[in-house]
Parts: C-alpha cells; sequence; structure tokens
C-alpha cells in the first residue's frame, strides 16, 4: 500500500510549484464563457443577457444526437435559444 502512495507522498514535499488549474472562471460577466461538462459531455456555454439570447456548443459527447440511434453523437452540433 506504502508503495502506491509513494509518488502521491512525493508530490506534497514543496520542492515544486503548485498549480492551481481553474475549472471555473474566477469571476463573472455578461461576457463570460464558461466550458465543462458532466456525463462523458464537455459544453462551451454562452449568456448573452443584453441579447437575451443562450448557445451551447458541443465539443465532445457520447450522447445520440437523434433518440433511437448510436450515431452521430452531439459533438460538434450548437443548440441556440432565447432567455427570458
Amino acid at each position: 500500500m506504502l508503495a502506491l502512495a509513494a509518488p502521491l507522498l512525493g508530490a506534497c514535499d514543496g520542492d515544486g510549484p503548485v498549480t492551481e488549474v481553474r475549472l471555473c472562471p474566477s469571476s463573472l460577466d455578461y461576457n463570460t464563457v464558461f466550458t465543462g461538462g458532466g456525463d462523458g459531455e464537455l459544453v462551451k456555454l454562452q449568456l448573452d443577457t443584453n441579447k437575451m439570447t443562450w448557445q451551447v456548443n458541443y465539443i465532445e459527447s457520447p450522447i445520440p444526437a437523434t433518440t433511437g440511434t448510436v450515431v452521430p453523437t452531439r459533438a460538434g452540433q450548437t443548440a441556440r435559444g432565447t432567455l427570458t
């Protein structure tokens, strides 16, 4: 067990700088683009509160584009709509 933990413990000895990788923006405004995902999808979400629109770009997705199929998936597709 200790042999498996050794690489992890070695990374905590303070020899190198710690690099923080943010998944979400540190601040938000109406021009912020969020890239993230879940359930195997990676998406880019854009909200425009001036135009009252939203857009989702599916960067990667295992989810089928059409119900009852396997391929093609939603990867590469864009969905748009309006905010109410």
